[in-house]
């Protein structure tokens, strides 16, 4: 009972990996090597015998968690000359007479077996020089044996008596042991010599030694070290190791009973017989298991347009015994574990799966023993084609599509694996136009499938098809579905029949476009196909009318994310969206699609700063790029938003400008013209500073510069510089520069330009600083150019340099200040 125990606790820890004529198993309990001899006789086959590197490494990817070694079916035995089954009875093969202490292998060169003239067996090195006992057949049902004199090794021994009789003498029982002892009557060479054997009796002559093996002493068995590649190095065998075992596979296409396929579509499973169910949750599910071959190929279902429909989402091939899993996603995107992998057309190995892409989708096959699977993944739809032997002991939704409890795997499926609103009454759901297309599949060019798979099953999907959004075009999915089971089946491509249907020609219509997890890829009210938001995630925005998240307002910033799967859908490229300022544009996640626009107090992107009570207002808005275009095919987008920020509370700092107005009369030549400096508090110029208006820190300010006196067809006014001091003196520090050679000051990002060297006037904005060592009083100095409109008056920015502009000969620079205070 206890010995039972045992095996089922060893059972439990079993893993499998896969090999043309051989399935392996890596079992994790640690036992001697004659223990696990019998575990695996018992069990499977025998301890594993490799014969070419595809079997070590089928080893190899038996387990991924374990970097030690473990037993193989390689061992040092001993074996007799003569390898004629039918010369020897049941455990003949195993008689033994060794002398006390024999066979010890001194020095470990001990390979060979002499008879003492007592009978007793010893282990020599078998260059010494013996006589010998030769086998002659059978006569009148007794063994003929032949004594040799003459000395020899026992390799010239052997091959005298294969050349002369048949072989170096076998020794099968006590009894045989007694008439060669007298028949010789001294020490002779027999036919028992040591050699690395396989314990299944295999004769493989492939060697896998790690470097510094095979080591020599006493007898020892080969693990496989699992951290070396598979290397064999030899241990004792009374040393407790995991091992490996295998099981034979069948071999030839004669063995295999049937071809299937099963394809599942949107949320129809057709399995390998031919009936129709439905998946109505967003769970994973098994569609093929094997547990004695240790492999899943999983399906994960989910949500897309609409809510009450599940969708074959991805798929996923666990592989057991390596822990490897593939996944095979949208868009034609595939991972090997974690890793992302690029295919093409050419075939590529990965943990002996067997993977390739096209433009109609993504391949996976591979061989457990007896079973070949192919699995095809394009996005909507998955198809298993399978070859293996009757009574398989497969099991999923593939296998029978009403398993649909136990196929359900939990432990696999997302925080969102619930049912689905199944209330829809599809039969009110006109669907004329769906039906007369679906029922093509009983048309040329199909009928020449019609009497290997039955179409009624795909026609019926089709049909149901209804139900869905007419916009992703499903009932093509299902005619595409059953021309590949068809090629599958057959080999043969069936004609274009896409043309009748109104479909495009078969191909993965997503592939390459890869979406988020809040998104699939579909297709567009343009036509074209993109990604879309599910359902579940567009539903939170669709009740409130909005293209994304509230605005996200902090300390000193303000941002507001819109979903790009949102903008997709109505078609807003998102690329040509503003804020007021148009250099302010939204920044995609390319993760997420998630597109953030944002501005900050420091840089506030042409925010309207307004003072409510206690509090400041910064409005900004979302906006489509003025369009130059005679015609624009985008919806005009301006979403407006808003930040509000307490006011400072240990210090706030008004400024007020010391006068209303400030003019200056200028004389140049013949020129005798004024200039007036004008402050004002909006873009407009409307809103003017007088000398109660208070003006706050980092509040944005216009200065208008404007002549009169001047004819405005010959000449325009340059505003070449300004700067700002702390007293009233322009030449007095400190000095911060507003306005460098006609441009911004490039030391702050604040001011504005505008109109310089168009006319007689300009104006220019910044936000209102105060001087840090110096903070009562800010005073503005402009210094300002006449040019001759024939030339081109204005500056070249915003590289800091500007083109030269023909003055009056009797040109004077006019300078005009103003200033500010506490």
């Amino acid at each position: 009972m206890h010995y039972l125990c045992s095996l089922i606790a060893l059972t439990a820890l079993l893993s499998g990996a896969f090999a043309q004529t051989r399935q392996y198993y890596f079992v994790s309990t640690s036992e001697t090597w004659t223990d696990a001899q019998s575990f695996c006789r018992q069990e499977y086959t025998d301890l594993a015998t490799l014969e070419n590197t595809a079997d070590v490494d089928a080893v190899v990817q038996t387990t991924s968690s374990y970097t030690g070694k473990a037993w193989t079916g390689l061992y040092d035995g001993w074996i007799w000359a003569l390898n004629d089954p039918d010369f020897y009875g049941d455990g003949e093969t195993m008689f033994r007479n060794w002398n006390s202490g024999e066979p010890n292998n001194y020095n470990g060169q001990e390979n060979c077996v002499n008879m003492f003239s007592d009978g007793k067996w010893n282990d020599l090195n078998c260059m010494n020089r013996l006589p010998f006992v030769c086998y002659n057949g059978m006569s009148g049902g007794s063994a003929v044996f032949v004594f040799r004199s003459q000395s020899a090794t026992w390799t010239e021994a052997q091959a005298f008596c294969r050349n002369n009789y048949v072989d170096l003498v076998s020794i099968r029982n006590q009894g045989e042991n007694d008439v060669i002892r007298a028949l010789a009557g001294t020490t002779v060479w027999i036919g028992l010599t040591r050699k690395e054997l396989w314990s299944d009796g295999s004769n493989s002559q492939f060697v896998n030694w790690a470097a510094g093996q095979p080591t020599v002493g006493s007898d020892k068995c080969v693990a496989a070290a699992f951290d070396d590649s598979g290397k064999w190095s030899k241990e004792v065998c009374t040393q407790s190791l995991p091992f490996i075992c295998y099981e034979n596979c069948v071999d030839g296409d004669s063995f295999y009973s049937s071809a299937d396929v099963c394809s599942v579509t949107g949320p129809v499973v057709i399995d390998f017989q031919g009936a129709l169910n439905s998946v109505s949750d967003l769970c994973a599910y098994a569609l093929v298991s094997d547990p004695s071959n240790g492999f899943t190929v999983l399906a994960n279902f989910g949500e897309r347009r609409q809510p009450d429909v599940s969708f074959v989402d991805s798929v996923t091939l666990r592989l057991a015994a390596s822990g490897v899993q593939i996944h095979l996603e949208q868009g034609g995107r595939v991972r090997v574990n974690d890793d992302m992998v690029t295919l093409n057309s050419s075939v590529q190995q990965f943990h002996g799966v067997d993977l390739s892409k096209d433009e109609t989708g993504v391949t996976a096959q591979f061989t457990a023993c007896t079973l070949i699977i192919s699995v095809f993944f394009d996005g909507t739809t998955v198809q298993i084609h399978k070859k293996s032997p009757s009574g398989s002991s497969l099991s999923g939704l593939c296998v029978d599509s009403n398993s649909v409890s136990s196929a359900r795997l939990l432990q696999y499926s997302s925080a969102r694996c619930e049912p689905q609103d199944s209330s829809v009454d599809i039969s009110a759901i006109p669907h004329n136009n769906v039906t007369e297309r679906c029922n093509l599949m009983r048309a040329a060019p199909f009928t020449s499938c019609n009497g290997d798979i039955d179409p009624t099953p795909y026609i019926t999907g089709c049909k149901n098809s209804c139900r869905y959004s007419s916009k992703d075009h499903l009932w093509c999915q299902f005619m595409w579905a059953y021309a590949r089971a068809c090629s599958l089946k057959h080999g043969n491509a069936i004609g274009p029949w896409w043309k009748t249907a109104k479909c495009s020609p078969p191909r993965a219509l997503c592939q390459d476009k890869f979406c988020s997890d809040h998104e699939y890829c579909g297709r567009k009210f343009s036509g074209e196909y993109g990604c879309l938001c599910r359902a579940w995630f567009a539903s939170k925005f669709n009740t409130s009318y909005t293209l994304g998240e509230q605005t996200e307002c902090k300390h000193n910033s303000a941002s507001i994310t819109l979903a790009g799967c949102l903008m997709e859908e109505k078609g807003i490229d998102y690329t040509v969206l503003h804020l007021n300022d148009k250099s302010c544009r939204g920044v995609i996640n390319e993760e997420t699609h998630m597109v953030t626009f944002s501005f900050s107090t420091r840089d506030s992107c042409d925010a309207e700063i307004m003072t409510i009570g206690n509090q400041i207002k910064y409005t900004n808005a979302i906006m489509n790029q003025n369009s130059t275009d005679v015609i624009t095919r985008h919806d005009q987008v301006f979403i407006e938003f808003s930040c509000y920020y307490p006011e400072p509370e240990l210090k706030t700092v008004y400024f007020r400008i010391k006068d209303n107005s400030y003019v200056s009369t200028i004389t140049s030549g013949e020129w005798t013209y004024n200039v007036t400096m004008n402050a004002y508090i909006d873009e407009q110029c409307t809103k003017v500073v007088v000398m109660d208006t208070e003006v706050k820190l980092n509040q944005k300010v216009w200065i208008e510069l404007k002549t009169s006196g001047l004819d405005a067809d010959t000449v325009a006014v340059v505003t070449d510089s300004c700067w700002a001091t702390s007293e009233k003196s322009p030449d007095s520090t400190p000095k911060h520069d507003l306005i460098v050679d006609g441009c911004a000051a490039p030391g702050d990002g604040t001011v504005r330009v505008k109109g310089n060297g168009i006319g007689t006037s300009n104006y220019f904005s910044f936000n209102m600083f105060e001087f840090t060592n110096h903070p009562n009083d800010v005073y503005l100095h402009c210094q300002l150019q006449l040019c001759l409109k024939k030339d081109n008056c204005v500056p070249v920015c915003p590289d800091k340099r500007r083109r030269r502009f023909a003055r009056s000969q009797r040109d004077t620079s006019a300078l005009i200040s103003m200033g500010w205070g506490k």
